[in-house]
């Protein structure tokens, strides 16, 4: 009896031990999945889901993110267009202003200045245009958001909290340089390429004639809509430039090493833009080297923390 009661203990202890009982398991569970796998559809589904949280996805799935972030930013850009078309006279008033302005010093020069249209849908296209110009500026903090959501699987996490400073900081860049283009140069700009140019009047046996200038509205938009994005685009500096940097692209060394060459190129940017005097030009290059100066000190400190 002592012999059988322990050979009953160890058989008790070898049915207690668990690894033939998780091998059995395991083997019943790849059976059953050999024998019933899953559907494809929810294979794929929960592939793309770990490689998505391992931040890897196909060329593929790249492509239909960008297509739908480039569909949700033209749905922003509609939407907002149709919200600007019921603010169309305020808007045109604020754009057609500096007009006024040109006509009162073309006065005093006895130049006769005038707005005209030349085809039968210039207002229709001009209020289009205009809508959809609008549109896209008030758009523009949805498209960099849709754009920084597309690249953020591919940033480390340091630099994911970064992203919504980044998204205020180039919206606050952009509207302040349409901003400084439209209230301290837009007046000084067309009144020089307008009424510094003008001959003098033609004499005539009825007495002189002065000279008139024909602006056409859409000549006119197109240039204010031109000269004021670039500024907007040119105020981006600082951020193109952090981004290169945590791209790896440039650095603080060579940034500041050419600093004699940037300079050069931004007088020459002024020059063309601007009107062609020492304090116009001037009134341009300081912002342009402030935004230089202010990059290159982001550009140091993400390498540093980099």
């Amino acid at each position: 009896m002592p012999e059988s009661e322990s050979v009953d203990a160890n058989d008790e202890k070898d049915t207690d031990l668990p690894i033939p009982h998780i091998k059995k398991s395991r083997r019943k569970k790849k059976t059953a999945l050999k024998e019933n796998p899953p559907p494809d559809d929810e294979r794929d589904k929960y592939q793309k889901k770990i490689l998505k949280q391992k931040r890897y996805m196909p060329v593929i799935d790249h492509i239909e993110e960008l297509r739908w972030a480039i569909i949700r930013s033209i749905i922003w850009i509609v939407v907002l267009s149709g919200v600007s078309m019921l603010f169309y006279d305020e808007i045109f008033k604020v754009i057609i202003d500096p007009v006024g302005h040109l006509v009162d010093s073309g006065k005093k020069q006895n130049v006769i200045v005038k707005v005209i249209v030349t085809q039968l849908t210039d207002y229709f296209v001009i209020q289009f245009k205009l809508t959809l110009l609008m549109g896209f500026l008030l758009a523009i903090p949805a498209i960099i958001f849709e754009l920084l959501k597309f690249i953020m699987p591919a940033l480390d996490k340091k630099y994911r909290k970064w992203s919504f400073v980044f998204l205020f900081c180039s919206v606050s860049l952009f509207w302040g340089g349409i901003y400084i283009a439209w209230r301290y140069f837009w007046d000084m700009v067309i009144e020089f390429l307008v009424l510094n140019w003008i001959p003098p009047g033609i004499l005539t046996n009825t007495g002189l004639q002065l000279p008139e200038v024909h602006l056409t509205m859409a000549e006119y938009l197109s240039f204010f809509m031109g000269f004021h994005l670039t500024f907007g685009v040119s105020f981006q500096m600082p951020i193109i430039c952090v981004l290169l940097t945590l791209a790896g692209i440039i650095n603080s060394r060579y940034y500041f090493k050419y600093w004699r060459y940037i300079i050069f190129i931004i007088a020459i940017v002024s020059a063309v833009v601007s009107p062609p005097d020492v304090m116009s030009m001037l009134f341009m290059m300081i912002p342009l080297m402030v935004l230089y100066i202010i990059s290159g000190i982001f550009v140091f400190i993400f390498e540093r923390r980099s």
